[in-house]
């Protein structure tokens, strides 16, 4: 028997507007200067009470650095995340380097125009950080099967497509710090 199968694409399917979006395009309409760095944070629709927290430090540790701005999405169980910042004395909103938001809806512009991803390591998230080749902090959850986050996040921390940090070990601190180290690390 001589069967021919056609050529067979294999891996997590990234949405075509994600790839095909202009990174000039979707920073001019975020509103980003161009030195500007973007960075980009999330913790999943939901929203993960210790990546929500720890932002939050992080936000109150570097709100008064210069050419950063950050958008964080909180998650549908984070939305205290803004009454968090305003009792820390961070300012957020219009006019402002940081914007809180629930939940990323364009995520088409977002993540193109981002320079720097902090997420949790699922792989649909991997997968759209990776197609566009973005730097990325993963926060792999420890509450999913097998810990294939873990996995996930290591396999990319190994080849220096990624920096790992466990959720046990995290902390506002770890992430500022993080931050203001790839910000100064152009490769």
């Amino acid at each position: 028997m001589n069967c021919k199968f056609p050529p067979v694409v294999t891996g997590l399917p990234v949405r075509r507007e994600i790839v095909k979006t202009d990174r000039e395009f979707a920073r001019a309409t975020l509103g980003l200067r161009e030195n500007d760095l973007l960075v980009l944070s999330m913790g999943g629709s939901l929203g993960a009470n210790a990546i929500n927290n720890a932002v939050v430090d992080m936000l109150t540790a570097l709100k008064d650095e210069k050419n950063i701005c950050f958008l964080h999405a909180t998650g549908k169980f984070g939305t205290w995340v803004g009454d968090k910042l305003t009792e820390k004395g961070v300012s957020f909103g219009k006019g402002t380097n940081i914007e809180i938001r629930e939940y990323i809806d364009n995520m088409e512009i977002c993540l193109p125009a981002c320079d720097l991803v902090i997420s949790r390591a699922g792989a649909s998230s991997i997968s759209e950080i990776q197609a566009l080749g973005k730097p990325s902090i993963l926060i792999p959850s420890p509450n999913v099967a097998e810990n294939h986050q873990f996995h996930n996040a290591m396999t990319l921390a190994e080849h220096d497509g990624a920096v790992l940090i466990e959720e046990k070990d995290l902390s506002g601190k770890a992430l500022a710090e993080k931050v203001l180290e790839l910000k100064n690390d152009k490769q």
